[in-house]
């Protein structure tokens, strides 16, 4: 029964969501019981199955809409022409894809939908719709500028042309009604499984382990991990206050092998940072080298700010700094005769003005 629904499947927008049930009974360890739940899901996709939904003809003189959509547990993409269906797919995400960040979930979507699609939209000009208006943003961006993941990611879409337009979660819904999978279906795409060389170039394993796990002991990281993974909302005030200064970089933070990282440097706990600040000051470098070794591994709110107060505080450091260079006095050379070389300038005194020559020689006004 269950082969027979996928294959039709392209004909029905929230099979999977349907079917969960019913593939739950299908694991290795489960005890098959039929319950109320699963006839329920039974008669409802005999239903959808009798009902008649028709799939257009996919016609290339048309303009091509993508509409995808990601929710926590899967990704759903429509092939659009003229506001009509031209064909359906969803996909269920891995574990390690559930604890992306919202923005990457989202971003994965579009490269699903790309990447199913590829004979209908390669070489032509389409619009891709999402309801996540960062991603307008993201894909104009610089890859030098997008986090790792993202930098992946677009890098998958690179051969496609399109335009990523927001439109709000309700104008959403066929993709909406895809992504919402169930788990444990394991649909893979190839292609989108990524292997992280590395994370960060001046830190050990051993230190990028014992930064996750103060990270997961830490409240505010924590909630900073169920943020991004649940989504940003749409205005700062509706953001937990202490997640508020992250709020700016909602963009950039991304969840890179369990460790929270801002552009590809890791978040550090607050009580990691006194530690981190003394590594960064070892060596007494001076503000400017610090500021550049943060830069390529660590970051947490305000740390340009506690590096310069460490620097003007520290006695070292300000006893070997660059005091202000006096501009140095240019010497003139002295004439071998009185009047040969004079100068003259104006000066004004008890309400008279007067001409000043001095001779160089003697210096004799």
């Amino acid at each position: 029964f269950l082969g027979m629904v996928t294959y039709l499947s392209q004909y029905m927008p929230n099979i999977s969501s349907l079917t969960a049930d019913l593939r739950g009974l299908l694991k290795k360890d489960a005890l098959f019981q039929w319950s109320e739940a699963h006839d329920v899901a039974f008669q409802k996709i005999k239903n959808q199955i009798s009902e008649d939904v028709c799939l257009r003809y996919f016609d290339t003189s048309k303009e091509v809409v993508l509409q995808v959509d990601a929710s926590q547990v899967g990704l759903g993409a429509v092939l659009l022409q003229d506001g009509k269906p031209v064909a359906y797919a969803s996909k269920a995400l891995t574990p390690a894809e559930m604890r992306y960040a919202n923005i990457e979930r989202e971003m994965l979507a579009v490269v699903f939908g790309c990447l199913k699609y590829h004979h209908y939209l390669y070489g032509r000009r389409f619009v891709c719709r999402s309801d996540h208006q960062p991603l307008e943003k993201i894909h104009l961006k610089n890859l030098s500028d997008a986090p790792p993941r993202l930098q992946r990611l677009l890098l998958k879409i690179q051969p496609y042309d399109f335009e990523i337009k927001y439109i709000p979660g309700k104008e959403v819904a066929l993709a909406d009604a895809l992504s919402r999978v169930n788990p444990q279906d394991r649909m893979e795409l190839k292609g989108l499984d990524f292997t992280i060389h590395e994370l960060t170039p001046c830190m050990t394993p051993i230190q990028v382990s014992m930064i996750r796990e103060e990270q997961k002991k830490d409240a505010t990281m924590q909630l900073l991990t169920q943020q991004l993974i649940q989504g940003w909302p749409n205005y700062c005030k509706e953001v937990d206050p202490t997640l508020s200064k992250y709020w700016v970089l909602r963009d950039d933070i991304s969840i890179e092998d369990g460790c929270i990282a801002y552009l590809g440097r890791l978040i550090i706990p607050p009580n990691l940072r006194k530690s981190c600040m003394e590594s960064l000051h070892r060596g007494h470098p001076g503000m400017t080298k610090m500021c550049l070794r943060a830069k390529q591994s660590l970051y947490w709110p305000g740390i340009n700010e506690e590096i310069r107060n460490k620097v003007e505080n520290c006695i070292p450091c300000q006893t070997v700094a660059r005091s202000q260079q006096k501009e140095p006095a240019i010497p003139i050379e002295v004439p071998f005769r009185p009047w040969q070389k004079i100068g003259m300038d104006l000066f004004f005194c008890k309400g008279k003005w007067y001409l000043l020559v001095c001779d160089y020689y003697s210096k004799f006004p």
